[in-house]
């Protein structure tokens, strides 16, 4: 029979699946996503959990999640097994994070999957070129972690991302390289000898360890059509060591190319130029299930290739309710397509979409602008055009970005791709000291402490503006890192508020000069340890309270956990040492013996 006149051959989606259908060859491979009827939406099952730890959160979405998928594609699976067997079916992958199965199979198969009546529609899924490639630029000289003021947060208040975990969805990550391999997340359920040696040969055994259904997933895991070994997630090509480098690279080898240098990536690789959508659909579900807290994603599909928009929303959606933070690329293509500019999934409303600026704050003539439409996509059907919903939401440099290469040294590179690390980075910063910030709170914090350059305001070029890490840290830290200019010879005396919580009311507090990292340091009378900065010139006026250079008061919080300090600079005692230098007072309070530190310091300049 004629495959068009077949009732199930309505549920082709695209045009082009519907002519290789009917019109291609028979026993043509062509991949296919099979989209199911009852989608799980997590932001439904997660009302239904009660109490839940957000270590616990990710599990616990994927048993209620299975047991909606699994019933309805019991019959598909049965199908595509025989004929996986028959040599007919191949590139399997059954999906919990939304209700979807991948599959390359002839167009015989494809109608009788179709005809499922627990099939609400069937995607043509090729592989594409969704990594966005280098867009070209001047290769002058570099400009970008001092730009967004990353330095500032590392040295004023050890706020390097530290304990977080980034999932780059990328080309893959050499895990190797020095500014990396410090960096790279290990999975504690396979390091089966706690050594946390990245790609440790002692713990591959074969064996499914923490029963996630990843074999010898020590690192992460290679979601590419075209591996043998899918448990390493060593990049092939180098887009996505680039990546990878602009988010946590140390500067072992030279440079100090990333921006969160505490934190630590988990690689997950799609295909090395080519992939599925599907592919990055399954590293998204692995991030979200291994607890990463922000994923990275240099990547998007062009609106002429029919991307199935409504199932990537679907999918970002349900990663960021498991409290995963998504920041994407906007795309290089400029303002060719009009609203069709901005790549899928950047044009999803609740991620965070990145436009890409130079060095001297300019929009990259590549960076894709708004605005984008949903209107047309059930079951949205939202965001009409006019007006459209802004996109990008910020902007980050992105243009003759150095960063790592593999699998040593460095390389310069262009485009959104390269803008994007940098905002993920700052996410994971800003994630570490404020873990109490939902994924919507985060994105919001972003924004509102962007650099509004463009058209005042929210604009499709720039979005909210380019992202400052000090300035998110002033405004967002428990306690804010104020920055005030005091004379050596002069002195002065510097009034501030301590903000703190309502959990601290009443405690009494101190200053402490010193400032603001998170080792252990000099112990105090009473036994109570405080930190102390790496910088030695921070630690010539630790523990000064009191002391003839620096006089500060204590006190108590009030019932709001706020209260009022002073710090007194006498003239001419600061040391000359301490001239041109920042010197830190932190806030320390102590409901009794135990110390309550915050990393949050108050910044005094020494000027001549």
């Amino acid at each position: 029979a004629d495959a068009r006149t077949l009732p199930q051959f309505a549920k082709l989606r695209e045009t082009e699946l519907q002519n290789l259908v009917a019109d291609g060859p028979s026993g043509k491979m062509i991949h296919v996503d099979l989209i199911f009827k009852t989608q799980p939406d997590f932001e439904v099952l997660k009302a239904g959990f009660g109490n839940i730890t957000d270590k616990e959160l990710p599990q616990a979405l994927r048993q209620k999640s299975l047991e909606i998928c699994q019933p309805e594609q019991a019959a598909a699976l049965k199908i595509i097994s025989e004929q996986y067997a028959e040599g007919n079916a191949d590139q399997i992958a059954a999906l919990w994070l939304t209700n979807v199965v991948g599959v390359t199979t002839t167009p015989e198969v494809i109608l009788e999957l179709a005809a499922l009546t627990e099939v609400n529609y069937v995607h043509y899924d090729p592989p594409r070129e969704g990594v966005l490639l280098d867009a070209g630029g001047s290769r002058g000289s570099t400009c970008d972690q001092n730009t967004i003021n990353s330095p500032w947060g590392w040295k004023r208040m050890n706020a390097k991302g530290q304990g977080m975990v980034i999932a780059v969805i990328d080309t893959g990550t050499c895990y190797t390289h020095p500014d990396l391999v410090n960096n790279i997340w290990v999975n504690a359920g396979e390091d089966l000898d706690g050594d946390g040696v990245t790609w440790d040969a002692d713990d591959m055994n074969g064996i499914d360890d923490d029963g996630n259904g990843y074999v010898d997933d020590l690192i992460g895991w290679a979601f590419d059509h075209t591996t043998g070994t899918p448990n390493n997630p060593m990049d092939h090509g180098y887009h996505g060591t680039h990546t990878s480098g602009t988010v946590v690279g140390d500067g072992t080898d030279g440079s100090e190319v990333g921006t969160a240098p505490g934190a630590k990536v988990m690689p997950v690789r799609t295909s090395t130029l080519i992939t599925h959508e599907i592919e990055v659909w399954q590293g998204m579900e692995y991030a979200m299930l291994m607890d990463a807290d922000v994923i990275s994603m240099s990547l998007g599909w062009w609106y002429g290739w029919n991307p199935d928009r409504s199932t990537w929303r679907a999918n970002c959606d349900n990663t960021q309710a498991a409290g995963v933070m998504m920041v994407i690329a906007a795309g290089n293509e400029g303002s060719w397509y009009g609203i069709q500019s901005v790549r899928t999934p950047g044009d999803v409303p609740d991620v965070t979409t990145v436009g890409a600026t130079d060095c001297n704050n300019n929009i990259a003539s590549f960076s894709s602008v708004g605005p984008v439409q949903w209107a047309d996509v059930p079951p949205y059907n939202d965001h009409p055009h006019p007006p459209g919903l802004t996109k990008p939401d910020v902007s980050a440099p992105g243009v003759d970005t150095l960063s790592t290469y593999p699998c040593s040294g460095y390389t310069t590179l262009s485009g959104t791709s390269m803008a994007t690390p940098h905002v993920a980075g700052a996410a994971a910063i800003l994630r570490s000291i404020r873990p109490d910030f939902s994924v919507a709170e985060c994105k919001a914090a972003l924004m509102a402490t962007s650099v509004d350059f463009g058209a005042p305001g929210m604009d499709n070029q720039f979005g909210a503006g380019r992202i400052d890490v000090a300035e998110m840290l002033r405004t967002y830290a428990p306690l804010r890192a104020d920055v005030y200019k005091v004379g050596a010879a002069s002195g002065g005396t510097v009034n501030f508020t301590i903000e703190g919580t309502a959990a601290r009311a009443g405690h009494n507090y101190w200053l402490l000069g010193s400032a603001s990292g998170n080792e252990p340091g000099t112990t105090l009378p009473g036994g109570i340890v405080m930190p102390i900065n790496q910088d030695w010139l921070f630690n010539l006026i630790m523990a000064q309270t009191n002391g003839p250079v620096f006089q500060n008061n204590r006190g108590a919080l009030d019932g709001a956990g706020f209260g009022s300090a002073t710090v007194q600079v006498t003239p001419g005692m600061v040391p000359g040492s301490l001239v041109g230098q920042f010197v830190s007072f932190a806030c320390a309070t102590s409901p009794g013996s135990v110390a309550d530190y915050t990393t949050n310091p108050v910044n005094l300049e020494i000027l001549p």
